[in-house]
């Protein structure tokens, strides 16, 4: 091939250039150097090589100036749309490079994907003797290439003697938290083995296999098996079974395998009782703590909670006082002892519960945006909102009016994040220590207080509550007495809701007062008054009746009782059977058949007002227990709900 245009430059000339314009050929394509040519091979798949040497391209040596002149040969690699910078690597004449050094070049600008890329590659060459050199550069051509990975699927599941080995179930599932297989290649499970299965595993060891999710179904061709080597494994469903002890005294199991190093272990897992948050919020001097919750048997199940505030990047970690075994952000919300780094500072600082869980090594925040009270001081509808002092790192509030009864705290207006417990009463504070989640409700007395709470984690949380001013004297219950009742001023009583707030639930037929000591009659447009004369009756029906006794008026609500529950034959309690009222024995009542399990009553088919209660002669209003039905059959149940702690009924086999 005819020299062309090339260029020879002295070695002491630091300005060569090379001598062709930049552009990319196929594999197969011939390009020039020199007077000789460089030709390119077709796509090399590393999958397919076990080499220290790697044949990229067949090369045409162009002929030195000098016969004197030794050759060096070297080869540059780059990338298209230049993701990293181009890095040159030896070469040998007859076109053989380092697999090593190709393979990892291309790992580094695409990763360990398993499919065809392309690299922009030149040879030079270095033409010397001992008096002087030149240098030839030839036009660029292309190496097409395949990084040695297996083909890896984005989930896996355990298939083994704890499941029956049935190929159809997913419940035992690897996964690598979301990411990109080839960037995060370990996938990890952890798992229980379930109660019907201990002696068979107690007896042969946890066995199993790991079932690709284009293979469930029935399909074993692509599972992994064990290798021969210890930790090590095999595609295609080469080897055996995975297998390890069975240890009675691990609540948890957990299996993790590298995809790319076909590597594999196993762990039991025991947890601690504690686990650690430390972050900027402290400048990373604090480890609030995490407390493990409970299954039903009071075992830990490895999710850690706590509510704290946060304020840029934060880790967990094992222990208070070092940072040995920490956890560390692996992207998006899972975590790993060799992570990339801090888990990211949140949208916004504040206050958050934080969960950590520990069996899928991941963690969740949940925003508290406001923390508030509750309580029969108010109905338990609506609450009064605490503010967040940054100082005392507390929420407060002041000149609260509180009835005698029960309060507690509550996140975001809702149920599902609450805290209640027993308080001790010292003069004029009640210090409420260790409340939990869904603990009782906070006993107080009568008054207008000053509240601080301070959040911490279940068992920890501390509430002051400090009297400012004794409240008024209110009467635990005042009554209703009317033509319904044949006025019998204390056969029907309401009961104390709030501050001067009272609620009770009656049939109306005829005119009524409300007696508190004194009787009250009518006042006019729903007020009552002392020297009133006798509220004028309603449609006859069962009705709600709310009395404040602070402003004096009164309101009365028509509304229908149904039975809802799983005992209805609905899991979901999304069904209702509706109630009839007996105006003879003044009572709800219900005859048909019930399955076995739990009910409560409720109001109009809605949950604002429900009744349940461990009592059925003592049943209450929001708050109270499920009832019970033992087994399936026909029942006859009835159900007056009068006031909190009074309502009663019956439940009889028919």
């Amino acid at each position: 091939m005819a020299l062309g245009a090339a260029v020879l430059t002295a070695c002491s000339d630091d300005d060569y250039k090379d001598w062709v314009n930049p552009q990319s050929t196929t594999p197969g394509a011939v390009v020039t150097f020199g007077d000789g040519s460089v030709t390119a091979v077709n796509t090399i798949d590393f999958r397919l090589l076990d080499t220290t040497y790697v044949k990229v391209c067949e090369i045409t040596a162009p002929t030195a100036s000098n016969e004197s002149y030794s050759p060096a040969y070297s080869i540059t690699l780059s990338t298209a749309d230049n993701l990293i910078e181009a890095a040159t690597f030896d070469i040998s004449e007859e076109g053989y490079m380092l697999a090593s050094d190709l393979q990892g070049y291309l790992e580094s600008s695409y990763g360990k994907r398993p499919v065809e890329r392309q690299l922009e590659a030149s040879l030079s060459v270095w033409e010397a003797n001992d008096a002087a050199s030149v240098k030839l550069t030839s036009q660029p051509f292309a190496i097409k290439a395949i990084p040695q990975a297996p083909d890896i699927e984005t989930r896996y599941y355990l298939t083994g003697n704890f499941n029956d080995w049935n190929n159809n179930d997913t419940t035992y599932v690897l996964t690598n938290g979301g990411g990109d297989v080839y960037e995060n290649s370990v996938f990890s499970c952890t798992f229980q083995i379930p109660a019907d299965k201990v002696e068979t595993v107690t007896n042969d060891g946890i066995q199993f296999k790991v079932t690709p999710i284009s293979g469930v179904g029935g399909d074993w061709s692509e599972c992994l098996g064990a290798a021969d080597a210890e930790g090590k494994f095999n595609y295609h469903n080469v080897g055996g079974n995975f297998s390890f002890p069975y240890d009675a005294t691990a609540k948890f199991f957990k299996v993790s395998f590298d995809m790319l190093d076909q590597t594999w272990e196993s762990k039991t897992l025991s947890f601690a009782e504690y686990f650690y948050e430390i972050g900027n919020e402290s400048g990373w001097s604090t480890s609030h703590t995490l407390r493990v919750t409970k299954d039903e048997d009071g075992n830990p199940t490895g999710i850690y909670k706590g509510y704290y505030y946060l304020d840029g990047e934060f880790k967990f970690k094992p222990n208070a006082d070092n940072w040995d075994n920490d956890l560390e952000n692996n992207g998006g919300y899972t975590l790993d002892e060799n992570g990339a780094g801090n888990c990211p500072a949140p949208a916004t600082s504040g206050m958050y519960e934080i969960t950590l869980d520990l069996t899928t090594m991941t963690y969740s925040l949940t925003t508290i945006e406001k923390v508030g009270l509750i309580g029969d001081f108010n109905s338990w509808g609506g609450d009064v909102e605490l503010t967040y002092d940054a100082t005392s790192g507390s929420y407060k509030t002041t000149g609260v009016e509180l009835a005698k009864g029960g309060v507690k705290f509550r996140a975001n207006a809702d149920w599902v994040i609450n805290w209640g417990g027993t308080g001790t009463t010292a003069g004029d504070v009640t210090t409420v220590e260790g409340m939990t989640q869904d603990g009782a409700n906070i006993s107080l007395a009568a008054g207008t207080y000053d509240i601080e709470l301070t959040l911490s984690y279940d068992g920890n949380h501390k509430a002051v509550f400090t009297q400012t001013a004794a409240g008024a004297a209110w009467s635990d219950f005042i009554y209703y007495a009317g033509n319904s009742n044949g006025w019998d001023a204390s056969a029907n009583p309401l009961a104390l809701k709030g501050v001067g707030t009272y609620q009770g639930f009656y049939y109306i037929d005829g005119e009524f007062k409300i007696v508190d000591g004194a009787w009250y009659g009518d006042g006019g447009e729903g007020k009552l008054s002392g020297d009133g004369g006798n509220i004028a009756s309603v449609a006859a029906g069962f009705y709600q009746m709310d009395v404040d006794m602070s402003a004096y008026t009164y309101t009365v609500t028509p509304l229908t009782v149904s039975i809802v529950g799983s005992a209805t034959g609905d899991p979901e309690w999304g069904t209702d059977f509706d109630m009839t009222f007996n105006t003879a024995t003044k009572v709800w009542e219900y005859t048909g058949a019930l399955k076995a399990g739990e009910f409560k009553f409720r109001a109009n088919k809605q949950w604002a007002i429900s009744w349940g209660g461990a009592a059925l002669d003592a049943l209450t209003s929001n708050g109270g227990a499920n009832l019970s039905i033992a087994a399936d059959g026909t029942y006859k149940i009835t159900f007056a709900p009068n006031c909190d702690d009074k309502g009663v009924a019956t439940i009889e086999a028919q």
